[in-house]
């Protein structure tokens, strides 16, 4: 009996704290396993392609935006262009202070965001970033509506209608009036005549009025000058100056730059008037007083009498400014004021 226990295996028994240790395991084994899977799942996302296909749509849309901002910024340039309201002139954005000065003003605003955030200001971005896409609405928005509204392409030049007219082109009276002279006679009996048209009067051939005058003893060479006064016009044409009612074209008076002598043969000849000493190249009426400009560019005042037509007393002489060269050529002469006349030559203007 004895040997047989002796053969016999005593049964294994297992403590209680190996049986607690077998979840622990397990539990460990499971946590391992977590913790592999989250360093693998973290790897992929530190991967730059995953991080690029997560940012893919806002990359996409920050990029549309960008792209949609320059085709607006085409489209609308011709706005801006025509209106020269470039924010540094026509040449300043391609001058490197301009471009520099923007560059730093872009690393301003950036700091200004970033100190912003920093004190936890949110409220001011917030509102900041509303002013300023309300700016971008309104710089964009504007010209885009003109640009639908109006077209701003210029239409190219081209006349109407022409009218060819039989004389040469003194002088415009405002925007629709128009003094047009012919020279008529022959040698010995030159003359002037002036026609004025109105409004589509030119366009029609239809002239409100014609006035006629005689020019000698001055010849063809002669030219004939005209200025606009207050309700009147008048006009040089070397020996002769006369003045006219606009409306009806009209002569008011008329007064001689010549006198006439006898030699000792008993022959009449001209000579200029003596208190000119040449002819009358231009000549306007006002105050009582006619002003007649001679060949030196000299300005000379005569008084004028309604009652004494003819009749003109010299008063004064002035020198007109050198340079001013209104006893060749003007292009345009008008009175402003009974103490204000204003005279445009083509290399100077005076008033």
């Amino acid at each position: 009996m004895h040997h047989a226990d002796m053969g016999t295996q005593p049964p294994i028994t297992m403590s209680n704290e190996d049986s607690a240790a077998s979840p622990k395991q397990k539990a460990q084994a499971q946590a391992s396993k977590e913790f592999e899977a989250m360093e693998a799942e973290l790897r992929q996302e530190d991967n730059l392609w995953t991080m690029m296909r997560e940012q893919m749509t806002s990359m996409l849309g920050m990029m549309g935006m960008f792209i949609l901002t320059i085709v607006l910024a085409l489209f609308i340039r011709p706005w801006y262009d025509i209106g020269g309201l470039h924010a540094f002139g026509d040449t300043g954005s391609t001058q490197i202070r301009w471009v520099a000065l923007e560059l730093v003003m872009i690393f301003i605003f950036t700091a200004f965001i970033l100190m912003l955030a920093k004190y936890k200001k949110d409220w001011v971005i917030k509102y900041g970033i509303m002013g300023v896409l309300a700016l971008a609405l309104m710089y964009s928005t504007v010209p885009l509506a003109h640009m639908m509204m109006i077209d701003l392409e210029p239409e190219p030049f081209a006349f109407e209608t022409e009218q060819d007219l039989d004389g040469s082109l003194m002088a415009h009276d405002g925007f629709d009036g128009h003094l047009i002279s012919k020279l008529t006679g022959g040698a010995g009996t030159w003359g002037d005549n002036v026609t004025y048209y109105e409004n589509n009067g030119m366009s029609e051939n239809a002239p409100a009025w014609t006035n006629s005058h005689e020019r000698f003893p001055a010849g063809d060479g002669d030219r004939i000058q005209a200025s606009i006064g207050e309700g009147v016009f008048t006009f040089a044409n070397g020996a002769w100056v006369w003045y006219v009612d606009s409306s009806t074209g009209e002569t008011i008076d008329s007064y001689a730059c010549h006198e006439w002598q006898t030699n000792d043969d008993g022959e009449n000849y001209s000579t200029f008037l003596m208190e000119i000493g040449t002819a009358c190249m231009l000549a306007f009426h006002t105050n009582d007083a006619m002003y007649i400009i001679d060949e030196g560019n000299f300005i000379h005042r005569f008084n004028t009498f309604d009652e004494s037509p003819g009749l003109m007393v010299k008063q004064a002489t002035w020198r007109l400014p050198v340079g001013l060269d209104a006893h060749l050529e003007t292009a345009h002469v008008e009175v402003l004021d009974v103490n204000k006349v204003m005279i445009a030559a083509p290399n100077m203007a005076v008033v």
